[in-house]
């Protein structure tokens, strides 16, 4: 509809995004409070704040009144993929929608689709495990596509190597392997990655079938015993809430991973 496609364009003048990730301070979201004042009569403004979990502690606190007395007429969206990150305060003024995971097939033929029309090459088996790596994510899939491609295969056979590694209790091979996937991957995509091959490989444990077997092959889930791959699960799950604690993930990521080896 027009609605829309002017909304897609950026110029309806009753929708403004705004990236939190480049507008972080207190005078960003001061701005942004004074133009919705001057919304024109009628006119329902609604402003979407992406990456809003980049903001300071300062913008969250200069957001707040707005939030809960908003200006007549104005929606606020904040947009996140770390909810965690945002401040209780702004949380509870807030009603929380949260999106599910694209299904893995669903996201395999739109970065088909993607590759096709943008002549980029990756066969089938690179589109199965670039719809892995994404974790239901259509962003971070077409991130991986347009910067590394094939390397999605890669990448995937690295994180088998990884799992070995850690099995083997191997520290040296692990971390070695960690520095190359951190090449093309997020210290936090990393370690989630590991928190659903634990979670897989519980699962397949009581004689259930899951995505595991298919993008990694049948021995992708011998060799741990369930009580290993519950502990595994749960250091992974500490090292992904100590990301918050420290600005340094690579530190946080590598101890993890020696963690895991023991």
């Amino acid at each position: 509809c027009r609605p829309c496609k002017s909304i897609e364009a950026g110029v309806n003048l009753a929708v403004t995004e705004v990236d939190a990730a480049s507008n972080t301070g207190v005078d960003n979201v001061r701005e942004i409070i004074e133009q919705i004042r001057y919304s024109a009569a009628g006119l329902h403004r609604v402003v979407i704040l992406d990456e809003a979990h980049m903001l300071s502690k300062n913008a969250f606190n200069a957001l707040l009144k707005t939030l809960e007395e908003p200006p007549p007429g104005v929606t606020f969206i904040l947009v996140t993929t770390e909810p965690n990150k945002l401040i209780p305060t702004v949380v509870s003024r807030c009603q929380k929608y949260e999106f599910q995971d694209v299904d893995l097939e669903i996201l395999k033929e739109h970065y088909r689709t993607v590759a096709e029309a943008e002549g980029l090459p990756i066969t089938e088996e690179g589109l199965n495990k670039l719809a892995l790596t994404a974790e239901g994510s259509v962003r971070d899939g077409l991130t991986i596509l347009q910067t590394s491609g094939e390397a999605a295969s890669d990448s995937t056979k690295e994180y088998f190597k990884l799992v070995g590694a850690i099995y083997n209790q191997d520290v040296i091979t692990a971390l070695d392997v960690v520095q190359e996937l951190r090449k093309t991957n997020e210290p936090r995509i990393i370690i989630q990655m590991l928190e659903k091959w634990f979670y897989w490989c519980s699962l397949e444990s009581f004689g259930m079938r899951t995505p595991v077997r298919d993008h990694f092959g049948e021995g992708a889930t011998t060799g741990f015993n369930l009580e290993r791959l519950q502990s595994s699960f749960k250091t992974c799950l500490d090292v992904e809430r100590n990301f918050t604690a420290t600005p340094n993930s690579k530190i946080v990521l590598d101890m993890g991973i020696i963690k895991l080896c023991l």
